[in-house]
C-alpha cells in the first residue's frame, strides 16, 4: 500500500497488490499455508496532457521499448509504460532523462529543427528546412506480451520479460493489439488513491489490535517514500547546455 501511495503520481505506474495462494511443496516447510503473492495491476492509468513536446502515452496495450543493459532483461532491452522522453546529447532519442537509455529502435534528431510531433501511429516528425517542411525521421515501435502479470520490475516503471510474460510481440502502434500513441501526454498511475488510504487505514486498525493483544507499542508513523508530482513533471524545463532545440522548451 505504501508503495503503491509513494507512487500514485509517477506516470506509468501500475499498482501492487498481493494476492494469497495456497503454498505447495514440503521443501518449504508451509505446505497447504496461505501465502502472499505479490500481482501488479495491469490497468492502463489515464492520460494527462502535459503539453510538453516529447511527452507521449500509450492507449491501450503495449510498452516502449528501452534498450537498458542495466535492467538485466533479455537481450538487454527493458520495457515501459513511461513516456517522457529526450533528446540525448548526441542527438537520439532516449527515455527518462537525457542520459537516461535508448528507445528501440534507435531515432535521431537533425542538428536544427523548430517543432516536434509523434503521431499516433509512433512516427515522429520534425519541423526543419529553410522551408520548414515537416520530415519523418523516425518510427516509435511499442511491445505487447500474453502475460503483463508475468513481467518482473526491474526498477520503478521498467520492466523485463520473463518465462511467465512470454517473449514480446513487436510492432508499430496500432498494430497486433497495440494501443495508438497520443502525443503531449502522459499516462498517469492506475493507483486508486481512495481505496489505497482506506486499505492503509484498515491495516493500521488491524496492526493496532494485534499490538494491543501482544502488549507492545505500536508505530505505524513511518513515513512513505517521495514520489514524483505532477506539478514538477508539467513545470518548464530548463534549458540544458548545448541543447539540440534552442527556441522553445522541448
Amino acid at each position: 500500500v505504501l508503495e503503491n501511495l509513494a507512487h500514485a503520481q509517477t506516470p506509468g505506474y501500475r499498482a501492487v497488490r498481493p494476492i494469497f495462494e495456497v503454498a505447495s511443496g514440503q521443501a518449504s516447510g508451509m505446505n497447504g499455508a496461505m501465502v502472499p503473492v505479490m500481482y501488479r495491476d495491469p490497468s492502463p492509468g489515464r492520460p494527462v496532457k502535459t503539453g510538453r513536446w516529447l511527452d507521449v502515452a500509450i492507449r491501450g496495450a503495449g510498452y516502449f521499448i528501452l534498450d537498458d543493459p542495466a535492467a538485466g532483461g533479455v537481450d538487454g532491452l527493458a520495457y515501459s509504460r513511461a513516456g517522457q522522453l529526450y533528446i540525448s546529447p548526441e542527438g537520439k532519442l532516449v527515455a527518462g532523462s537525457p542520459s537516461g537509455p535508448l528507445l528501440e529502435p534507435i531515432v535521431v534528431f537533425p542538428d536544427e529543427f523548430h517543432d516536434i510531433r509523434i503521431m499516433s501511429d509512433g512516427v515522429i516528425q520534425v519541423l526543419a528546412g529553410a522551408r520548414a517542411r515537416w520530415t519523418p525521421i523516425g518510427q516509435l515501435h511499442l511491445a505487447r506480451f500474453a502475460n503483463d502479470a508475468g513481467l518482473d520490475q526491474a526498477v520503478t516503471g521498467r520492466y523485463v520479460a520473463t518465462a511467465e510474460s512470454g517473449p514480446p510481440l513487436v510492432d508499430t502502434p496500432g498494430g497486433l493489439g497495440l494501443g495508438s500513441l497520443q502525443h503531449k501526454h502522459l499516462e498517469g498511475s492506475n493507483v486508486d488513491i481512495h481505496a489505497e488510504l482506506a486499505e492503509l487505514d484498515q491495516l493500521k486498525t488491524w496492526g493496532e489490535s494485534l499490538a494491543d493483544g501482544l502488549g507492545i507499542e505500536p508505530d505505524f508513523d513511518a513515513p512513505a517514500p517521495a514520489a514524483a508530482t505532477w506539478d514538477a513533471l508539467l513545470a518548464p524545463e530548463p534549458a540544458a547546455p548545448n541543447s539540440i532545440v534552442s527556441d522553445r522548451v522541448r
